[in-house]
C-alpha cells in the first residue's frame, strides 16, 4: 500500500516549515474577486475619463451629441472611480452597469457619427466581453457578448436602411485621429492581457501558499503520502526527502496484499481488503514493512476513497505514519514489566502491593506467610489488621514518609508501595 520513506533506507521525518501568514487559510476566490473588481473599476474610470477628452475634442460631432456622450462618459468615470475606492460598491450590478454602459456608449458614438459597425471603437465590444468573461464570470462574459452582438446587428440594420452613412464616413476622419483610436484599442488590449496575467498569477501564488501549508501540515501528521488506483493494482507513493519536500518514488508498488514486504496481523489483511472493496475510509491500520536487512518498520496507514467531480471512483489516497519508535518503547516497557513481575514472583522475601493498606497483589512468599491459598483470596484484605495497635500507628506514620521519599515504584498493577517482611 505504502512505503515509509525510500525503500530500504531511513526516511526523513522533518516537518516542512510553514510560512508565517496572519491570514489563516483565507478564501482565495474571495481575495481574487476583490482584487479583480478593484482593478476593473480602476480601468473603467481611466478609460471613461479618456473618452470624455476624446469626445470633446471631436469637432466633427454635433455639439449636442458631444455634450450628451461626454456627460454619460463622465458619469460612468465618476461612478467607476467611486466603486474603485469603495469596496462595498464593488458588486456585480455595478460591474454590469459599467461594462454595459460602455458598450452602449460605443454604439451610440458610432451611430451619431454615422460610422455604424465600422467605427474605430467597435473593437472595444469584443475586449469588454473577453475581459468580463475571463476575469469575472463566464455568464457575465456571455451576456456582454450577446449585448455586443445585438448592438452590432442594430448598427448594421441602420446602415442597411440608410439611416447612417456607414463606412463611407470614415474617409472624412483624419488619419491621425484614426491612428490614435487604433492605438488606444491596442493599449487597452495589452492592459487587459496584463490584467488577466495578474489574476492568474494571484491564483498561482495563492495555490503555492496553500500547497506549502498542506505539505507542512502533512509533514507534521504523516511521513508518506500514497495513492492507490481504482483497480487496486498500483500504488504510487511520495516520501519526504532531506529538503523537507514530498518526492515521488520511482518504484510503483502492487496492492498491499500482493506486496511481499507487507506483514499484517491475523485477519487485518482480510478486513482491510473488504474495506477497500466497499470503498470505506479506514484509519490507523497497523502494519509492518520488512526491510532488506530483515528488520521491521511499524506503520499506521489511513486512507479514504478518491472521487472525481462527477463522483466516479478513482481509487484511494492516504498517508502513512511511522510508529516504529512508539512500538519499540511499548515493547521495552512490556519487557521491563515482565522482568519486574518475574523478580516479584521469585523473590524469597514476602512482598505485598497495597493501596491504602488494601492488598492488591502478593507474591508466593507473602501468601505462605499470611496463610492464603491464592492471590484472589488475599486481595482487598486490610494489611493493618494483622498488626497490633502500636505497629498500626507506626505503619500509618511511615506511609507519608514512604510517599515523600518516592519509595513507591511502578508495578504491573499501578503505583503502589511494596513492603516486605511481617
Amino acid at each position: 500500500m505504502v512505503i515509509q520513506g525510500r525503500l530500504g533506507t531511513e526516511p526523513s521525518c522533518t516537518a516542512l516549515a510553514l510560512k508565517s501568514d496572519p491570514a489563516i487559510l483565507a478564501d482565495t476566490r474571495l481575495e481574487a474577486r476583490e482584487l479583480v473588481r478593484g482593478w476593473l473599476f480602476a480601468a473603467f474610470a481611466s478609460v471613461y475619463a479618456v473618452y470624455v477628452v476624446l469626445t470633446f475634442s471631436n469637432t466633427a460631432m454635433p455639439l449636442a451629441a458631444r455634450g450628451s456622450l461626454a456627460l454619460i462618459s463622465l458619469g460612468l468615470a465618476v461612478s467607476s472611480a467611486i466603486a474603485w475606492r469603495t469596496p462595498r460598491w464593488r458588486n456585480t450590478p455595478a460591474l454590469v452597469v459599467a461594462s454595459t454602459g460602455g458598450m452602449v456608449l460605443i454604439a451610440a458614438s458610432s451611430w451619431v457619427q454615422g460610422w455604424g459597425m465600422n467605427g474605430p471603437l467597435v473593437g472595444f465590444l469584443a475586449v469588454l466581453s473577453f475581459m468580463m468573461g475571463a476575469t469575472v464570470s463566464t455568464g457575465l462574459g456571455l451576456g456582454l457578448g450577446l449585448t455586443g452582438a445585438a448592438l452590432l446587428v442594430a448598427l448594421a440594420a441602420a446602415e442597411h436602411a440608410g439611416w447612417i452613412a456607414g463606412a463611407a464616413v470614415l474617409a472624412d476622419l483624419p488619419l491621425p485621429r484614426r491612428l490614435v483610436n487604433q492605438l488606444i484599442i491596442l493599449g487597452v488590449a495589452l492592459a487587459g492581457g496584463r490584467f488577466v496575467h495578474r489574476v492568474f498569477e494571484h491564483y498561482l501564488v495563492a495555490g503555492r501558499e496553500r500547497e506549502q501549508r498542506f505539505q507542512g501540515l502533512l509533514g507534521i501528521a504523516a511521513n508518506t503520502y500514497w495513492e492507490l488506483d481504482a483497480k487496486f493494482t498500483e500504488t504510487h507513493i511520495w516520501y519526504r526527502d532531506k529538503d523537507n519536500r514530498f518526492q515521488p518514488s520511482a518504484r510503483v508498488l502492487k496492492a498491499p496484499w500482493d506486496q511481499p514486504e507487507w506483514e499484517f496481523d491475523q485477519g487485518i489483511a482480510e478486513t482491510h481488503f473488504v474495506d477497500l472493496r466497499s470503498r470505506r475510509p479506514f484509519r490507523n491500520v497497523q502494519v509492518r514493512w520488512r526491510m532488506p536487512d530483515g528488520s521491521l518498520r511499524h506503520q499506521l496507514i489511513s486512507g479514504e476513497p478518491r472521487l472525481d467531480d462527477a463522483g466516479r471512483f478513482l481509487g484511494y489516497w492516504g498517508v502513512t505514519r511511522d510508529v516504529s519508535a512508539d512500538v519499540g518503547l511499548q515493547q521495552a516497557m512490556q519487557a521491563t514489566e515482565q522482568r519486574y513481575r518475574e523478580l516479584f514472583e521469585m523473590s524469597p522475601m514476602a512482598l505485598v502491593i497495597h493501596r491504602d493498606w488494601r492488598v492488591q497483589d502478593a507474591n508466593a512468599a507473602a501468601l505462605a506467610m499470611f496463610g492464603y491459598g491464592d492471590v484472589e483470596a488475599m486481595k482487598g484484605t486490610d494489611q493493618l489488621a494483622s498488626l497490633g495497635p502500636a505497629e498500626q500507628d507506626i505503619a500509618r506514620a511511615r506511609l507519608p514518609t514512604c510517599r515523600r521519599a518516592s519509595a513507591c515504584s511502578r508495578s504491573p498493577t499501578g503505583q503502589r508501595c511494596a513492603t516486605g517482611g511481617a
